[in-house]
């Protein structure tokens, strides 16, 4: 409805690829306008929790949690997985209070000359030691947690998609959906401007020769036929598609295949998020606030769906979306 708008959670884009969410469908959740956005946020969050204990933890093999009645009628869900450390712990204590009986024992034994036996002393001392160990290695661990949360920086990221910037999947997987994109553009509330890298434009090329013989025949054909279809577009000379180097540099249309690019030695994932971070350098405007708080502005968008670049990206700061879930966040299908 146009009233309504959609609920995004941030958790959803950082963990979107990841076992087991990514064989869940996602639930689309809408709001009303003149409702509050955040409240809307933390009650769509609650029910993932609730949808995440109940059918994911309960369903598992083995499951985690279970549901228990309880003798007064109320029901609640415990756990029922097995602590193999517990009994080890205990163990532990014993060792400890019973070394610390034996040294007690071996000085009244010196005073008293009563001899205990050694085999057992020198065991209950190895014991000692590997204790102490797990003790020193914990408490280590222990600083080292606690000096990244202190070295924690709140960063907050202000995206105005400009520059969309696909990978070879979203001309092979989503082409008519980007041809659809390409017939809105350019539109004065959407100034989208699609900036392939010039690795994508080669990698469809190479594409529409034909695939790897690894493939079935069917697939190739197909494959071949869409990557056809794909470098048509770029000689139609659409005003919203653009080619660009991994510097970031714009190429003029009729001249972006004689163009070379330096970067040889970088797989092609690398190439195409490096062309992203230069794309975002041209018009960087970053802050650092009060308290070490970070601002990021990003208006480039990586499009992918590939789970290891889109790790690559968050790790670079750089906003990213598979095709469908951005046009229907744009509002364009």
């Amino acid at each position: 409805a146009p009233d309504h708008e959609p609920v995004y959670l941030p958790e959803d884009a950082t963990l979107s690829g990841f076992t087991p969410l990514m064989a869940n469908a996602p639930e689309s959740a809408f709001v009303h306008k003149s409702n509050d956005m955040e409240l809307a946020q933390m009650v769509h969050r609650l029910k993932k929790i609730e949808f995440f204990g109940q059918i994911i933890l309960c369903g598992l093999d083995p499951p985690i949690l279970k549901l228990h009645k309880k003798e007064d009628g109320d029901s609640e869900y415990i756990s029922i997985v097995d602590i193999p450390g517990s009994q080890e712990d205990s163990e532990s204590e014993v060792c400890v209070e019973s070394m610390s009986s034996s040294d007690e024992s071996d000085d009244s034994g010196k005073a008293t000359g009563v001899e205990e036996d050694d085999e057992s002393v020198q065991s209950l001392l190895a014991k000692k030691g590997r204790l102490e160990r797990q003790v020193r290695k914990h408490q280590a661990r222990k600083n080292h947690f606690q000096k990244a949360l202190m070295s924690e920086v709140l960063t907050e990221m202000e995206i105005r998609p400009h520059d969309l910037v696909p990978d070879t999947n979203c001309f092979i997987n989503c082409l008519p959906q980007l041809e659809s994109l390409m017939k809105l553009l350019p539109h004065p509330q959407h100034p989208y401007v699609i900036m392939v890298p010039l690795v994508v434009v080669n990698e469809l090329e190479g594409l529409s020769r034909g695939c790897k013989p690894s493939q079935s025949a069917l697939h190739s054909a197909m494959v071949r036929e869409t990557a056809k279809a794909a470098m048509g577009l770029f000689q139609n000379r659409h005003p919203a598609l653009r080619c660009v180097t991994t510097k970031g540099t714009v190429l003029n249309s009729s001249t972006f295949t004689l163009e070379e690019d330096s970067a040889v030695e970088m797989k092609n994932d690398d190439k195409i998020l490096t062309t992203c971070v230069n794309l975002s350098k041209a018009h960087k405007r970053d802050e650092i606030k009060e308290g070490g708080r970070r601002k990021l502005y990003r208006d480039v968008v990586l499009l992918t769906e590939d789970r290891s670049l889109r790790l690559k990206a968050i790790s670079k700061d750089m906003p990213v979306r598979a095709l469908p879930d951005f046009i229907k966040w744009a509002g364009l299908g």
